[in-house]
């Protein structure tokens, strides 16, 4: 409750900040944020799904070029709720591991293969971005016995493929159009209305639980991938195609979790509460920006990825494949997650360094700890004080990964 309330003070004066990358024009920035009165005592997940198969897309088994924009509304959408489940309630959202124990997880459903299947939600450690984990339903069931659902699952590989996109200002909410980005040199256009390597529309709202008032925070963000996916099945399995059409399609386990993050608007960047918390602070959406997903000899990079090693043969050509008017649909007109719930995010880190306090002598804090003795297997560590100090994670394995990860 603290937290809307600060943000309604707040917002006109941060919202003229320019921070994050995802930054606003002025028009932009005044958009006033939209209220909705809710007939039920705490926002709902809800999954909406798009289930066509955008045979508009096709013309003869092949993709038409430029795109086709979709044609979907709302009323063409299905609704699926996923409330929390017994002994679950709104005041046990964050005490428990919600999405654990939610329906979304295990009934998870296929007909709109384009929602990610997501397993984990939390506030990230800057508490300015909200990071998602989801793992790739078409691994579950590949080879020959499962063909068909294999097409019908192509939507879940194009998820871990990079869009870029053009923001369109407008009066009532931000709409986007896909669009490759400009050139490094190009000051003919706004760079800052342009988003590259992203994925989903990110829309946030905060809950008034004594008025039952959900407000739409009217800024949205594009998402971010922690790194190029594309990039790094392309430095792994050059030759390879990041998508097969069928086959078992076990050899790209890099292609089986799928991370990306939300960053909050620019209102939304303020003291969040780092006491641990039972109810959600915030509620996210998440709407996929859904194009066909990228086949052999379908690279989308710049010149910056590959360094020239790369021609235009085998390069994707966004201008060509989607044109240059291909406006994404309003978000109410569009399959989605959302009411999504994010808990607050509590700091282990200074909870330790608190109890570490407490356990040695303000004397003894910068002495070392006792030498380990050389046989790690028997070491036990202990304080100058003779107490021993319990570790809170214990290490089960360990994995290699290549530098460029980082990308």
């Amino acid at each position: 409750m603290e937290l809307l309330l600060r943000v309604k003070v707040e917002q006109n004066e941060v919202a003229e900040a320019k921070e994050n990358g995802n930054k606003k024009d002025n028009d932009t920035q005044q958009l006033t944020n939209k209220e909705e009165k809710l007939t039920t005592p705490y926002p709902i997940m809800t999954a909406y799904l798009e289930k066509s198969t955008y045979p508009e897309w096709h013309s003869h088994n092949k993709i038409i070029s430029p795109l086709p924009p979709r044609n979907t509304t709302s009323s063409t959408l299905q609704r699926i709720l996923y409330p929390p489940q017994s002994p679950f309630a709104r005041n046990r959202i964050c005490h428990d591991n919600f999405l654990l124990h939610n329906p979304s997880v295990d009934t998870y459903n296929q007909e709109d293969a384009y929602l990610p299947w997501i397993h984990d939600v939390f506030l990230s450690s800057s508490r300015q971005k909200v990071a998602f984990v989801a793992q790739n339903r078409r691994k579950c069931h590949t080879g020959d016995d499962y063909v068909d659902l294999m097409e019908q699952l192509e939507g879940q590989v194009a998820l871990f493929q990079p869009v870029s996109v053009q923001e369109i200002p407008g009066d009532v909410e931000i709409r986007y159009k896909l669009a490759p980005p400009p050139p490094p040199n190009d000051s003919s256009q706004d760079s800052t209305t342009f988003f590259g390597e992203t994925r989903f529309i990110c829309r946030f709202k905060l809950y008034n639980p004594q008025t039952q008032t959900l407000t739409f925070i009217k800024e949205t963000t594009t998402s971010t991938y922690p790194f190029n996916y594309e990039y790094i099945h392309w430095r792994k399995k050059r030759g390879h195609p990041m998508f097969e059409k069928q086959g078992t399609d076990s050899g790209t386990f890099w292609l089986s979790s799928l991370m990306f993050e939300c960053p909050l608007p620019s209102s939304l960047q303020i003291s969040i509460p780092e006491k641990e918390e039972e109810e959600p602070i915030m509620y996210v959406d998440v709407i996929p920006i859904r194009t066909p997903v990228r086949g052999e000899q379908e690279y989308y990079f710049q010149k910056y990825h590959h360094g020239g090693l790369l021609t235009d043969n085998v390069l994707f050509d966004a201008d060509k494949a989607w044109g240059m008017e291909h406006v994404l649909p309003k978000i109410e007109d569009s399959g989605r997650w959302e009411n999504i719930p994010i808990c607050p995010r509590l700091d282990h880190d200074k909870e330790e360094k608190q109890q570490e306090k407490q356990l040695i002598p303000h004397s003894k804090l910068n002495q070392k700890m006792e030498m380990i003795p050389e046989n790690p297997t028997t070491a036990t560590k202990t304080t100058s004080n003779n107490q021993q100090r319990k570790k809170r994670h214990k290490l089960v394995g360990c994995a290699w990964t290549s530098s460029s990860h980082k990308r």
